[in-house]
């Protein structure tokens, strides 16, 4: 079974994927600064590393990601 946990804020998304079996983390996340021109994701995967993404992330665009 594997689990989701998030935590929202008013200006940030954290997330972080478990795999219950092993009880290891599978994934995380941070998206930070949502609706300001210096938003940014920082995604984490086992076993490939992380990523960061200096991504725009504007109101009302309609989407989160733009690259």
């Amino acid at each position: 079974m594997k689990v989701l946990v998030i935590n929202s804020g008013s200006s940030s998304i954290k997330y972080e994927l478990f795999d219950m079996t092993t009880r290891m983390p599978l994934a995380s996340g941070l998206l930070e600064q949502i609706g300001e021109p210096e938003g940014w994701l920082r995604q984490c995967v086992r076993g490939v590393g992380c990523r960061m993404n200096e991504t725009m992330i504007r109101k009302g665009s309609g989407c989160i990601l733009r690259n």
